[in-house]
Parts: structure tokens; C-alpha cells; sequence
């Protein structure tokens, strides 16, 4: 996660990816994405839904990590994301068997 860094704001703020809040004092990438000097957003991201794209190289497309293994699963990847998954922090391990449950048994995420 070379992007993370501490939240010095006295605010919390709300995950891009998953809609969880992180508390000020809690570890974050902020991004502040820019095309031609012009700025088109920050996006910051916890440290559960970092260490899923950093596992498993998941482009830095803002707000779509959740699609993004859903679709891996969808095409067969499910077994090799299981592999990864002692790497990740406990809530993003959490997220993720979780989708690959439902996935393995017919239901799908929404």
C-alpha cells in the first residue's frame, strides 16, 4: 500500500470502495487523481480494500474493487484468489470468503 498514509483530519471519512468509515486517526491511501493539472477527485481508501488491490493487483479504478473480484470470480479465478487470502488483513479476508461462499453456492453479491 504505497499510498497510505495517516489521516491527520479530526473528520473521518468513507472508504471509495466499500463504504466503510475510517476513523481520523486511522491509516489510508489518499489519492488525488489530476488530468492535464486539473483535478478529478480524492479517493481514499482503507486499509482492508488496500490490501485486496495490493494482493491481487487490482487497477486503480476507484469504487470498483468489489466488481472487480466478482468478475474474477465469475470467470473462474476463485480458486487462485483463495490462495492469497492469509495475506490479506481479517475484515478484507472476511470480504472476500464471503463472496467466494456465495459465489460456490449459486447466490450472487449484489
Amino acid at each position: 500500500m504505497s499510498n497510505c498514509v495517516i489521516n491527520n483530519n479530526t473528520e473521518t471519512t468513507v472508504c471509495c470502495e466499500y463504504g466503510r468509515i475510517i476513523s481520523a486517526e486511522e491509516q489510508h491511501e489518499h489519492v488525488i487523481e489530476e488530468y492535464g493539472g486539473d483535478s478529478l477527485g480524492v479517493f481514499k481508501t482503507c486499509v482492508d480494500c488496500c490490501s485486496i488491490k495490493d494482493l491481487y493487483w487490482i487497477p486503480p479504478d476507484h469504487g470498483e474493487l468489489y466488481d472487480s473480484i466478482r468478475r474474477a470470480i465469475i470467470e473462474g479465478e476463485g480458486d487462485s484468489l483463495v490462495n492469497g487470502l492469509p495475506s490479506l488483513t481479517p475484515t478484507a479476508m472476511d470480504k472476500v470468503c464471503e463472496m467466494l461462499k456465495k459465489s460456490w453456492g449459486g447466490e450472487h453479491d449484489e
